[in-house]
Order: C-alpha cells, then sequence, then structure tokens
C-alpha cells in the first residue's frame, strides 16, 4: 500500500503516523521503520533487531551500532507500542520518544554503523571522495 503525505510540511512525524495509521486495520503484529536515507543499513541489523527479545513490557528494538555516531534506527515496534507514534510532532522521527522512554527499549549490539546521507557533503563522505 503507498500512502502520500499530503501535508509534507508537517515534517518527518507527519509521515511516520500517516505510515501506521494505514496499518492499523492490517493483520501485522509489528513494524519495522526503516529510513530511506541510510544506505549502509546492513541485512545482519534487521535480523538482529527481528530476533530481539521484545515483548508488550519492552515493545521497541532499535540497534546500538559498534561504531558511534549512528542514530537508532532502523526500529521494530511491536502493536502495543504504536500510541507511542501519536505523540510525534514536527520534523522529528522516533529517536527522541524512545529516549524519553529507555524502559520500552531493548538495545541491540550490532557491528558498524549507519550514517545519514542527508547531504552532498555526506554522501562524498560515504563515497570516500571531497565534498561536493
Amino acid at each position: 500500500q503507498r500512502v502520500v503525505n499530503g501535508a509534507p510540511q508537517q515534517g518527518l512525524s507527519g509521515s511516520v503516523r500517516l505510515g501506521f495509521a494505514a496499518l492499523m486495520f492490517a493483520p501485522v503484529d509489528a513494524v519495522l521503520v526503516v529510513l530511506g536515507d541510510q544506505p549502509r543499513l546492513e541485512p545482519a541489523v534487521i535480523h538482529a533487531l527481528l530476533a530481539a527479545p521484545i515483548n508488550d513490557e519492552r515493545p521497541v528494538a532499535v540497534p546500538r551500532y559498534a561504531d558511534e555516531g549512528s542514530g537508532p534506527n532502523p526500529v521494530l515496534l511491536l502493536r502495543s507500542a504504536w500510541p507511542l507514534v501519536d505523540a510525534l510532532i514536527g520534523d522529528r522521527g522516533l529517536g527522541p520518544l524512545l529516549a524519553a522512554r529507555p524502559d520500552l527499549v531493548v538495545e541491540v549490539t550490532v557491528a558498524g554503523s549507519n550514517p545519514d546521507i542527508d547531504t552532498r557533503e555526506d554522501l562524498a563522505r560515504l563515497s570516500g571522495g571531497a565534498s561536493a
């Protein structure tokens, strides 16, 4: 199912809320939120999150990358954690919300890093070239 954000000025939070709303009545138990600006995401990270010991008391799994500097993405949320998404505002994702509720989060240690690519400079750094 394709979901289009008709109000992009609401920022990232609006897109995340729309995505979860579209799944509200779907027969799924969990959602894996994967960002499109992290091309170095390794399949092993996804496998580790899917194997994480999450439950209704700790319904969220995030990676803790061995190399510092990467945010907690992707994020796996059991359905019982979906109401957290309603509290998202502005151009922020789940990170600040989860930082405020560490009691709900299982951190999974994984190798490497997962840098965001938001600018041409980020892309140049990732590919080992000079900044564009």
